[in-house]
C-alpha cells in the first residue's frame, strides 16, 4: 500500500458477538464423519507428532460429546466489540474492573499462535478483580488474521503493523499510555509496541523471550556453556535449560518444521488445514502437548488432559475453524520472520524509559536468562522464575500469571502522594549519642611504617580524623549549615525524594532551571559552595537551582525492589521537573551525576536543554576504541590536545594498572555490595576511612604518597566530616553501595553507553586535570554531536562542585550563555525564513 492514499477508517466501535450459522456447524460434523486417519507406528507416542490413535479419540469426542453452542456462550460472557483500523476490521474483548478499585490501570493481553483470545478466558476474571488496590481494565484482541478478526488483504503485515494497529485501538478507547502483556507473538508484539512507542507504553509484561543472536548476549551464552557461575544469575536453572547446545539445538530443530513451512510456504500446509477439522486439530493441539511440556512426546496422549479438558482445546481449535483464519495465521510467520530477525529490530534495547517484567515459565519453549535479558530491557524491574508451566500461561497457569503482572503492575505504579513537603535536617540525639559511643570504642588498624595512602586509609591519620571528629567536629553548627537553602521531599514511583531547592539571589533578566547531580561517595552537600554562585546573577543570567539527592543516598528514601539503576534515577528527576513544572531546563553532574545526566538526555532529549559534565569515559567498542589505540603511536592524528591528551590516558598498561588499583570499590558494590555494607553501616570510623579515601585519590592520585592523603589542600575537616554523617545519620550506606550492582549491568551491558545523545541536546565537557576518567575532545563527538562547549580546566579533581566551586560554576554560566544565544539565533532565523 506504500505510496497509496489511505481510506479513511470509520472509527466507530460495534457490538461483536459469537453466532457461527448452523450451516457451519452441519458442514464441520459431515466432515467429521467422514475423517480419515494415520496409522500410528507402535510405541512412538507423540514422537512422529500427533498420535493416530490419540487423535481418534479427539475426533470421536468431538462429534459425540462437544457441544459449541455450549462453548459459544462462555466465548460471549465478555463485551467483545469489532472496529476498523488501517482498513482491517479488529476484533477485541473489553472488560472493566468487576468491583470498584482505587487505582485502574488499561492492560491490553495478546495471544500467539496457535492460540487466540480464548486462552485468556481464564485470566481475565482474575486481573478485573482488585488486588493491592489496581484492577485491570483488560482490553484482549484478536491479531489480525486470527481469529474473529479481519485477514489482512496485502503482503507485509508482520509483528510492527500489529503493533502499530493495537496502539492506535487503545487510543480510540481514550487511553494513550497502557500496561500490554503478551505471550508467544504476544510477546514479540509487545516488545515491539515498547520499542516503538515508548511514550505510549506504561510498562511490558512476557512470558517468552529469546536472546540476541549477536554480539556480547551470544557471546556470553557460549561462555556459559563452560562457565556458567561467571554468566548467569541462577547457574543451575539456566544451565539445564540451555545446555548442552548440542541437546537444545536437537531439540529447537525437532520442534521448529512448523515454524519453517510457515515462514517459507504458509499456503501449502494452509491448504489442508482450511479443508480439513482432523487435519487442524491434530496441527494445533500437538503444540498444546509439547509446548506445555516436552516430557510429553513421550506419552500416548500427549498429556493434553492434565492441564487441558477437551473442552477448553477443541474451543481454541474451533475458533480457527469457524473464521476461517487458519492460513492467513500461518502467513503471520512468513511476514514477520525477515523483518524481525533481518531488520535489526531485535538487537535495539527496549527505551529504559519502559519498565519490564519476564515471567520465566519452567517447561517455556525458549528460555532467556535474567543475566541476558538486560541487553533487550534495560529498566527489567521483575523477573520471576515460575515453580511449574510452560508455553500456553494464562492458559494453563492463570493464576500464577496474573498475581505476577498484579505485583508487576504494583512495582510499576506505585501509590504516591504529590505533595511537596517542607524537609528540615533534624538528628535526634539518640543517632548522635549512639555515634559518640562507637567513635569512643574504635579500633584502628596499624599501617605498615612508609606506606602513606598506598594501602589505602593510613590508620595513623584515621585516628587524628576521628579524633577531631570525637572532641571538635559540631553537627548542629553542620546541620545549621545544611537547612541554610529550602529542602524538600517529594513521593516519586514509590520512593520519597529529598531536594534543594533555591531560587537566584537577584533579580536577572533570564532565570534558567537547572538540576545539579551528585555521585558517590558525595551527596548533596558537594553543592553548598556552588549553589550561592550558582543563583547570583552572570551576563544577565542565573540558576534555579534543583540539587536532588539520588534515591538511597543522603535524605531520599532508598528503593524498595532490585533493578534501581541510573536509568531509573533519571526518569524520576525528569518527573521531579515536571513536578515543579519545569518542561525544559539544564542539568549538570558529576561521577554518577553524569551518568545520570547523560542519560537523561538520551531518553528524554525534548526536555534537555543542555547537559554539563565533568565527568565522561570513552565508548569500549567501535571507532572511538579504535582511534584510542592508534592514538598510543599517533597521538598527533588522533587528539586535538596530544600533549595533554597522551598524558592522561597513556601508557595504556600504566592507565590499566591505576584503574585496577582504584577499582576495588566499583568491583566489590557492583557485585557483593551487601557484603562490605554490612561493615561501613555498623562502623562510624570504616565508613569515614572507606569515603574519605576516595576525596583523598579522586582529589589528586599524588596524594596515595602523603601521609594526610592530602585530605586538608582541598577540603576542611568540618566539611568532609559532614559528608561522612549525611551517610551514617541517614542510614543509607547500604543503599547507595548498590547503585553500582543496579546499574553497572544496564549502563555497560545494554549498549546504552554506545548510543549517543540527540544532536538537539547542547553539551559541555569541563575536563579537570585530575579527574579520574579522561575523555578527550575528538573522542567526546561519538557520544555528544552538539558539543559546544570543552573547557581544560587549569586545576581540580573529580569532585569538582566541592573542590573548584568558582571554576565549575563559571563554566556552567558560560555554558548557560552560549546556549540561550543559540536558541535566540535559531528562533531569529526561524521569523526571518
Amino acid at each position: 500500500m506504500s505510496g497509496e492514499t489511505q481510506p479513511k477508517d470509520p472509527v466507530a466501535i460495534n457490538k461483536f458477538v459469537v453466532n457461527i450459522p448452523d450451516k457451519v456447524l452441519n458442514d464441520l460434523k459431515q466432515r467429521l464423519e467422514l475423517a480419515r486417519y494415520v496409522t500410528p507406528i507402535a510405541g512412538t507416542q507423540f514422537n512422529y507428532g500427533f498420535n493416530g490413535d490419540s487423535l481418534q479419540k479427539v475426533v470421536n469426542y468431538w462429534k459425540t460429546s462437544f457441544d459449541w453452542r455450549k462453548q459459544e456462550s462462555q466465548l460471549n460472557q465478555f463485551n467483545q466489540y469489532i472496529t476498523q483500523i488501517n482498513g482491517i476490521d479488529i476484533h477485541f474483548i473489553h472488560v472493566k474492573p468487576s468491583k470498584p478499585a482505587k487505582t485502574v490501570v488499561p492492560l491490553m493481553v495478546i495471544h500467539g499462535w496457535p492460540g487466540s483470545v480464548w486462552e485468556y478466558y481464564k485470566a481475565i476474571p482474575l486481573l478485573i478483580e482488585p488486588s493491592n488496590d489496581i484492577a485491570f481494565e483488560v482490553i484482549c484482541p484478536s491479531i489480525p488474521g486470527f481469529g474473529f478478526s479481519e485477514a489482512p488483504h496485502q503482503e507485509g503485515f508482520d509483528a510492527l503493523a500489529a503493533g502499530n494497529i493495537f496502539v492506535k485501538l487503545m487510543n480510540r478507547l481514550g487511553h494513550k499510555k497502557f500496561l500490554v502483556h503478551g505471550g508467544d507473538w504476544g510477546s514479540i508484539i509487545t516488545k515491539t509496541m515498547a520499542q516503538l512507542y515508548p511514550n505510549n507504553i506504561r510498562g511490558i509484561h512476557l512470558t517468552l523471550g529469546i536472546n540476541m543472536r549477536s554480539g556480547m548476549p551470544l557471546i556470553k551464552e557460549l561462555i556459559g556453556t563452560y562457565f556458567p557461575a561467571l554468566i548467569f544469575d541462577n547457574p543451575q536453572r539456566d544451565y539445564k535449560k540451555l545446555y548442552p547446545l548440542s541437546d537444545r539445538y536437537s531439540s529447537i530443530l525437532r520442534e521448529s518444521g512448523y515454524y519453517h513451512i510457515q515462514a517459507t510456504k504458509p499456503d501449502t500446509i494452509g491448504a489442508a488445514l482450511v479443508d480439513s477439522p482432523v487435519g487442524l486439530a491434530a496441527y494445533i493441539l500437538e503444540k498444546f502437548s509439547t509446548a506445555t511440556d516436552m516430557r510429553n512426546l513421550n506419552k500416548s496422549d500427549g498429556g493434553l488432559t492434565e492441564k487441558f479438558t477437551y473442552d477448553e482445546l477443541l474451543t481454541n481449535v474451533m475458533i480457527y475453524w469457524v473464521s476461517n483464519n487458519v492460513a492467513s495465521s500461518l502467513r503471520f510467520y512468513k511476514e514477520s520472520f525477515p523483518v524481525m530477525y533481518t531488520s535489526g529490530i531485535d538487537t535495539i534495547p527496549v527505551s529504559p524509559s519502559v519498565p519490564v517484567a519476564y515471567a520465566d515459565f519452567p517447561n517455556e519453549i525458549s528460555h532467556l536468562p535474567k543475566s541476558l535479558a538486560y541487553y533487550q530491557f534495560p529498566n527489567l524491574i521483575q523477573f520471576t522464575d515460575m515453580p511449574r508451566g510452560g508455553h500456553f500461561a494464562a492458559f494453563e497457569e492463570p493464576k500464577l500469571l496474573t498475581q505476577d503482572i498484579h505485583t508487576f503492575a504494583k512495582k510499576a505504579f506505585p501509590k504516591e502522594s504529590v505533595a511537596i513537603n517542607k524537609f528540615v535536617v533534624n538528628v535526634s540525639d539518640g543517632v548522635l549519642a549512639d555515634l559518640k559511643s562507637r567513635l569512643q570504642s574504635a579500633r584502628y588498624v596499624t599501617p605498615i611504617a612508609g606506606t602513606q595512602f598506598n594501602y589505602g586509609f593510613n590508620g595513623d591519620y584515621l585516628q587524628k580524623v576521628i579524633a577531631y571528629w570525637k572532641t571538635t567536629f559540631d553537627w548542629r553548627k553542620q546541620e545549621s549549615q545544611l537547612n541554610q537553602f529550602n529542602q524538600y521531599s517529594t513521593q516519586i514511583n514509590g520512593i520519597d525524594i529529598h531536594f534543594i531547592h533555591v531560587k537566584p539571589s537577584k533579580p536577572a533578566k533570564t532565570v534558567v532551571p537547572l538540576m545539579v547531580i551528585h555521585g558517590w561517595p558525595g551527596s548533596v552537600w558537594e553543592y553548598y559552595k556552588a549553589i550561592p554562585l550558582l543563583i547570583e546573577p552572570s551576563n544577565d543570567i542565573a540558576f534555579e537551582v534543583i540539587c536532588p539527592s539520588i534515591p538511597g543516598f543522603g535524605f531520599s528514601e532508598a528503593p524498595h525492589q532490585e533493578g534501581f539503576s541510573a536509568l531509573s534515577a533519571a526518569g524520576i528527576f525528569v518527573k521531579l521537573m515536571d513536578r515543579l513544572n519545569y518542561k525544559s531546563f539544564f542539568v549538570h553532574g558529576g561521577d554518577w551525576g553524569s551518568a545520570i545526566a547523560k542519560s537523561m538526555a538520551q531518553l528524554y532529549p525534548d526536555r534537555i536543554r543542555g547537559i554539563h559534565l565533568s565527568m565522561a569515559e570513552n565508548i569500549k567498542s567501535g571507532i572511538p576504541f579504535i582511534k584510542q589505540i592508534i592514538g598510543t603511536y599517533f597521538p598527533a592524528l588522533i587528539f586535538d590536545n596530544p600533549q595533554r591528551d597522551y598524558q592522561k590516558i597513556y601508557p595504556l598498561l600504566d592507565k590499566f594498572y591505576t584503574l585496577l588499583r582504584e577499582s576495588g570499590h566499583v568491583h566489590i558494590q557492583a557485585t557483593k555490595p551487601d557484603t562490605i555494607g554490612a561493615a561501613l553501616m555498623d562502623s562510624p570510623v570504616g565508613l569515614a576511612a572507606y569515603i574519605l579515601e576516595k576525596f583523598s585519590v579522586g582529589t589528586d592520585m599524588k596524594n596515595l604518597n602523603k601521609p594526610d592523603g592530602g585530605l586538608t589542600e582541598k577540603f576542611t575537616s568540618d566539611e568532609l566530616l559532614t559528608n561522612v554523617m549525611i551517610y551514617w545519620v541517614s542510614n543509607n550506606v547500604a543503599s547507595s553501595l548498590r547503585f553500582y550492582k543496579e546499574s553497572f549491568p544496564v549502563m555497560f551491558t545494554s549498549g546504552l553507553e554506545e548510543i549517543p545523545v540527540s544532536p538537539n541536546v547542547a553539551v559541555a565537557y569541563a575536563d579537570f586535570p585530575n579527574e579520574l576518567l579522561h575523555l578527550p575532545k575528538s573522542l567526546a563527538y561519538y557520544q555528544f554531536p552538539n558539543l559546544i562547549q570543552f573547557t581544560d580546566m587549569p586545576r581540580g579533581g573529580h569532585f569538582a562542585a566541592f573542590e573548584e566551586p568558582k571554576l565549575l560554576t563559571q563554566d556552567i554560566h558560560k555554558f548557560a550563555k552560549k546556549v540561550l544565544d543559540l536558541e535566540l539565533s535559531a528562533k531569529e532565523n526561524s521569523i526571518d525564513n
